[in-house]
C-alpha cells in the first residue's frame, strides 16, 4: 500500500486534518482514536471496516504520519505528525496544479502518458502510403 495511490490511509490523514481545521486546532491540540465512531464518519466517503481502518493506522504509524500522544489502548489517543500533514499537503499541492494546467499541458502530459499509442498512431499513418500504393 503506498500513500500515494490515495488509498484508505491517505483517505484517514485528510479525514483527520480536514477535523483539526474545522475545529480550529493544531496537530499537536487535535487527537483522536480509531473505532467504530470514525468508520462510520468515513463510511459516507469510503466503505471501510474498523480492520481495515486499523491496517491504514499501523501503515501511518509505521511510517511515521500519526504517532501515539499517551497512554491508551493501541488505537486510541492518536495524533497528525508534521511528516503526516505534510503528506496530506504534499498531495493536495499536486492535485491542484495537476487541475489547473493550461489545455495545451493537458495534451502534452497525455502524449507523454500513452507515448506508445501515439508511436502506434504515428507507425500506421506511415504505412498508409504504402497501403495505398499496393
Amino acid at each position: 500500500m503506498l500513500i500515494s495511490d490515495k488509498g484508505l490511509e491517505y483517505k484517514l490523514l485528510v479525514h483527520h486534518v480536514n477535523g483539526m481545521e474545522a475545529q480550529g486546532q493544531t496537530r499537536k491540540g487535535y487527537v483522536f482514536d480509531i473505532d467504530d465512531r470514525l468508520v462510520e464518519a468515513l463510511y459516507e466517503n469510503v466503505t471501510t471496516t474498523l480492520l481495515e481502518l486499523e491496517k491504514a493506522c499501523n501503515y501511518c504509524v509505521t511510517h511515521e504520519y500519526i504517532e501515539h500522544r499517551g497512554i491508551s489502548n493501541k488505537y486510541g489517543f492518536l495524533s497528525l505528525t508534521e511528516k503526516g500533514l505534510g503528506v496530506v499537503r504534499s498531495i493536495q499541492a499536486s492535485e491542484k496544479l495537476r487541475r489547473d494546467r493550461s489545455p495545451a499541458k493537458k495534451l502534452s502530459d497525455w502524449v507523454l502518458d500513452h507515448k506508445g499509442l501515439v508511436a502506434l498512431g504515428g507507425l500506421l499513418l506511415a504505412l498508409v502510403p504504402f497501403l495505398i500504393s499496393s
